[in-house]
């Protein structure tokens, strides 16, 4: 008897496993009795409702589809956060399940219980989903400064050999892991903002090479935050960058 571990990780859903020998030479023998097996995960956040990065279960959407798989046959019941309940019974033959909330989740952390029963009553799984609701965006951030444009002079030749900072003021509502985006003429930096960013002015540096995609004159500035579920700020007030190499 041997024990055997797969090389990756085996997908929820229904699975059927066998097994063949391979001898030195290359040569596999048959194949075994195939042996039916259902990977059940921990309830899960449907993809097409994951509005930040994958699997954070993070979203915008407050009715979003929350899925998983079983046994076919068993009714899955869940239990949403204001009591509401939604039962389905599993008829696909790969085990697959899902459902959406009745009414939209609140903001904030919403632990849905997932109980599977059998036919006969029994609980053949239990999860629950602690699902975070974040459909309320940031509030506008704002452009205080451009240094190098303090004086009201351009940017020169030599001043953009190194880049240039924009000081852009980041709401209190604003959370570390956000990302800033600054739109400069067609030309959009990235920021992720920091915890001491919070409330106060970020120090956002702007690339050589982004100052060099962009041609002699004014161009427009304009920030906007969005958060890690996706959701989008109203753009800050225009400000101006002005070059003149």
């Amino acid at each position: 008897t041997n024990t055997l571990t797969p090389i990756n990780s085996i997908p929820p859903g229904a699975h059927t496993i066998s097994t063949a020998l391979q001898d030195a030479a290359g040569n596999t023998g048959p194949a075994s009795t195939g042996l039916d097996i259902v990977i059940t995960p921990v309830a899960a956040l449907d993809p097409s409702s994951d509005t930040g990065p994958l699997d954070d279960l993070i979203t915008r959407d407050n009715t979003p589809s929350i899925q998983g798989f079983g046994t076919p046959g068993d009714t899955v019941t869940v239990t949403f956060p204001g009591g509401e309940v939604k039962s389905v019974q599993i008829t696909n033959p790969a085990g697959s399940w899902q459902v959406t909330p009745p009414t939209p989740l609140p903001e904030g952390v919403n632990a849905i219980s997932v109980v599977a029963t059998s036919p006969s009553g029994a609980v053949t799984s239990s999860n629950t989903l602690n699902l975070t609701g974040a459909s309320v965006a940031p509030s506008a951030p704002s452009i205080t400064a451009i240094p190098e444009n303090a004086t009201g002079g351009a940017i020169s030749a030599s001043e953009v050999a190194d880049g240039t900072i924009l000081q852009v003021s980041i709401p209190s509502d604003a959370k570390a892991g956000d990302t800033l985006t600054l739109n400069i003429g067609g030309a959009l930096v990235l920021y992720i903002v920091q915890a001491s960013d919070i409330g106060a002015v970020a120090n956002v540096p702007v690339s050589v090479a982004t100052l060099a995609s962009l041609s002699d004159g004014t161009v427009p500035v304009i920030a906007t935050i969005t958060d890690v579920a996706g959701n989008v700020s109203a753009p800050s007030p225009v400000s101006s960058l002005t070059l003149d190499r």
